[in-house]
């Protein structure tokens, strides 16, 4: 038996794919959206197109430092403040590197970055081989603004340890910019902000004397509390014809100075400087001879006339506090915990220092108009002592510390008015108590790895674990952003390189391992605990290494150096090609690259009996490379677009036909340029 044929139609369906959907190396391409990428490097959806990243810019006014003449070599890489600073009215940021020569010296070189991209130097710090068995090197510092002190305002802490030592030797220094910003004044103890401790204080006679009752003599005051960076303090007292004692708010004083200034009328003050080590001094007063004797131990000033106590004479009516007694008492481990800290950040009116050497898991707080007084009362303990500190940063109107697998909000409340009185000095002085600071744990199971990864985006600020990369919310919500290249998180985690992070535009960018990934962090959205971005991924340019990057006045801003440590410049992205230097023969070269860059996209699935035609629209300046995957065979071949520099500027787009008739029901593209391109869309029509 015979059956009439069947004639069999088939319709046709059109159908475009914007390739829209990111970077996803976290599943098989079989399984993958029809917009997501499969590979990429140096690419980047921008503007509704598929493009490749621009060029690594750099010219010659744009290096900062040629070490091959002076026999230096780059210790540290060139690194950004991550906060703006002002140097006459302009804003900017601090840049440094550490350069050596690897035997007698090294120095912390200093920059200011204006917004306009130009740079000045800000002077040199120098480390010198003292001995043999001695070199103390920069280790950690930090940066921060406050008051001027002597000179512009721009501190500078360091801790240096000494690695010729058996014992592991450490010192710490503390640094102000000059007015002129050309060099660096070393500070001490003594330079810093010496606290008054105690008010109207009284002697040992005060109630027998006929001024007891008088409204002057107001009650004594405990005011300041001591300053982690130098023991000293001020105490003062009323004399009230009848005491000849005084007993200090601190006992168990150092074995210091201690200065007791008594002020008479019309200006007349006599001075009894006790010596470093002695326990008493005589002057010649009025027409005697009075001694003071300290007792260190147990904190009392005593003064004597031929070893009989001696009153202090009353001066007028209402001119109270007219004794300053100054001693000295460190608080234990103070300097060196603020002077040793790694992390600081500007919120609101305060300066906060964390991540020291000796208590780890401590913050601290001075106001910007003070500071060189960091009071011991200003601090605050944030979880497990046995844990750093390893990131500060802030996310809208709250301060956020991290630790390697916690979170923490900070509070910061400033002091109330105590008093507000003339002085001895006849200058007006108000007196508050210190920053209270608290902390509320977030989140117990997440934290900051890496502290140079941490930036504000958006309502998020974003950051690296050891493995993954996480954005919290300003209601302190945590959400995964790195599972569609969680792979790659996983394979760099144990690079050498430390990671950090920056922002380019809408970007959140971190460079692992030599290479950016880029996150489309204002386009997410959220869904099951997870940040939904799009990643991308480039490389650095050729004969370059970039120690670090930020947002620049709307620019990012790279640090780089040649491969032998001999020149750090900066570079910003900018043209299409990548331009990086080199030194050669102590001889710097321009070199110059073109800015290639490819993908490959998800398998699609037509269901398709027949593809018809494959097309894209596209721009390049030269060819386009193309590989078609069915899955069961591979098939390349080059696709000629050649436009002019400034077509391409203009995004003009070309129809290019992929392949004109294919029999397959899946495949993949690859598409690879040697220089810039860009891509539209891809078309299918099938049946």
């Amino acid at each position: 038996m015979k059956f009439p044929h069947l004639n069999r139609s088939f319709k046709s369906f059109e159908r475009d794919i914007k390739l829209d959907g990111g970077l996803n190396t976290s599943t098989a391409p079989m399984v993958l959206s029809e917009n997501t990428l499969s590979e990429c490097n140096n690419m980047i959806f921008e503007n509704s197109l598929l493009k490749t990243r621009k060029g690594f810019y750099s010219d010659e006014g744009m290096i900062i430092k040629n070490l091959a003449d002076n026999g230096e070599y780059t210790v540290k890489p060139l690194e950004f403040s991550s906060e703006q600073f002002v140097l006459n009215g302009d804003m900017g940021r601090i840049g440094h590197f550490i350069s050596g020569d690897g035997m007698t010296y090294q120095k912390i070189n200093v920059f200011f970055f204006y917004n306009d991209n130009s740079h000045i130097s800000l002077g040199e710090i120098f480390f010198n081989r003292i001995d043999e068995n001695t070199i103390f090197l920069p280790h950690k510092f930090i940066f921060f603004k406050g008051a001027a002190t002597y000179g512009s305002g721009i501190y500078l802490f360091c801790e240096a340890v000494n690695y010729t030592a058996t014992a592991t030797e450490k010192t710490y220094l503390m640094y102000e910019l000059k007015s002129d910003f050309t060099d660096w004044i070393r500070l001490g103890e003594t330079d810093c902000y010496i606290p008054t401790l105690y008010y109207n204080g009284r002697g040992n006679l005060f109630f027998e004397s006929a001024e007891a009752d008088n409204d002057a003599y107001k009650k004594p005051l405990e005011l300041e509390s001591q300053n982690m960076l130098t023991g000293w303090f001020k105490t003062y007292f009323s004399a009230d014809g009848k005491s000849d004692t005084f007993q200090l708010p601190v006992t168990s004083l150092d074995n210091k100075a201690v200065v007791c200034t008594l002020n008479l009328k019309d200006g007349v003050s006599y001075q009894w400087f006790v010596r470093e080590g002695e326990s008493e001094r005589e002057i010649d007063f009025l027409t005697t001879k009075v001694k003071v004797k300290v007792n260190r131990e147990n904190g009392i000033i005593k003064f004597l006339q031929d070893e009989n106590p001696y009153p202090l004479p009353i001066v007028l009516r209402g001119n109270t506090n007219n004794l300053c007694i100054m001693a000295c008492k460190k608080v234990p481990y103070g300097f060196e915990s603020i002077v040793s800290s790694d992390n600081a950040v500007t919120y609101k009116s305060n300066i906060v220092l964390s991540g020291n050497s000796i208590n780890e898991n401590e913050v601290y707080v001075a106001s910007i108009k003070n500071p060189l007084y960091f009071s011991k009362d200003s601090k605050t303990y944030i979880g497990s002592p046995y844990e750093k500190i390893t990131a500060l940063s802030i996310l809208g109107d709250s301060l956020v510390a991290f630790k390697a697998n916690e979170v923490y909000s900070i509070k910061i409340t400033n002091g109330s008015l105590l008093a507000s009185t003339e002085l001895i000095s006849g200058i007006q002085k108000s007196f508050y108590a210190p920053q209270t600071i608290s902390s509320t744990l977030i989140n117990s199971k997440v934290g900051c790895a890496f502290p140079k990864t941490v930036c504000a985006l958006g309502p998020y600020l974003l950051w690296k674990s050891k493995f993954k990369i996480y954005a919290m919310s300003e209601s302190g919500k945590h959400y995964t952003v790195s599972y569609p290249i969680s792979a790659e998180m996983e394979e760099n985690t144990n690079n050498l390189n430390v990671p950090f992070a920056f922002l380019y535009e809408n970007f959140y960018c971190v460079v692992i391992n030599g290479k950016i990934y880029l996150a489309d962090i204002n386009n997410a959205t959220l869904k099951n605990e997870k940040l939904n971005a799009r990643w991308y991924m480039w490389s650095l340019p050729s004969g370059a290494e970039c120690s670090y990057a930020i947002d620049f006045e709307g620019k990012t801003l790279f640090a780089l150096k040649d491969i032998r440590g001999k020149l750090c410049y900066k570079a910003i992205l900018d043209g299409a090609k990548d331009i990086v230097f080199e030194i050669s023969n102590d001889e710097i070269s321009k070199l110059e690259y073109e800015v290639g860059g490819y993908f490959k996209t998800a398998f699609f699935d037509t269901d398709a009996i027949k593809i018809e035609t494959v097309t894209l629209s596209a721009g390049a300046l030269d060819c386009l490379g193309i590989e078609v995957d069915t899955h069961y065979k591979a098939l390349s071949f080059k696709k000629n677009v050649s436009l002019t520099f400034e077509e391409a500027l203009k995004g003009i787009l070309k129809k290019i036909t992929v392949y004109p008739s294919l029999k397959a029901d899946k495949m993949s593209i690859k598409i690879s340029g040697d220089n810039m391109f860009y891509i539209d869309k891809l078309n299918f029509t099938y049946r």
